[in-house]
């Protein structure tokens, strides 16, 4: 049995050009959550939600703004038609990466998620600085919760920098932490 999911796997990455195993496990595993109603806990229930489309922005000079509690899906741009506002350290991503930016009004100071459903770097930035993130969590098995991010932030404007995506679309949400 195990050696046919294999060979069927096998087949299905070279029918549909499938360049990574990455790639190749998100494929199987979508299928193994067919039927699937993953429990989502607080903060992240706002997750099952439809989101809201939106176009991240390509440089600073324009914006692209998310609500924090709603979840969006985002489409990317190509890594290199994009000039982040601020400039990260890893600078070196995957051929054919997508990225953007997107800003957000913080109401009140506090501890916050940003909540992701892809395999890409997250940085937000704050007083034109990059935050460093207090905890990282993965997503309940079946719930597209790729990686939650923890970050202490002020009141006022937040961007968050996405770079180095595979997709040229991704879900994101903020969330208060309770």
């Amino acid at each position: 049995m195990l050696a046919r999911h294999v060979r069927l796997a096998l087949i299905a990455w070279a029918l549909l050009g499938i360049s990574d195993m990455q790639t190749l496990a998100q494929i199987n595993a979508s299928d193994s959550c067919k039927g699937s109603n993953a429990q989502i806990p607080e903060p992240w229930t706002a997750w099952a939600r439809t989101p809201v489309a939106v176009t991240a922005a390509r440089s600073s000079a324009t914006q692209a703004t998310i609500a924090a509690g709603i979840k969006a899906a985002v489409t990317l741009a190509p890594a290199d038609a994009v000039r982040m506002a601020v400039t990260t350290p890893d600078g070196n991503h995957r051929p054919n990466a997508h990225g953007g930016m997107l800003s957000f009004y913080v109401p009140n100071d506090g501890t916050y998620w940003v909540t992701v459903g892809d395999d890409l770097w997250v940085d937000v930035v704050q007083a034109n600085a990059i935050l460093m993130e207090m905890d990282e969590r993965h997503g309940p098995p079946c719930s597209g919760i790729t990686k939650s991010l923890q970050y202490k932030l002020r009141a006022g404007e937040a961007r968050i920098q996405l770079s180095g995506s595979a997709a040229a679309r991704v879900d994101i949400l903020v969330t208060r932490r309770p």
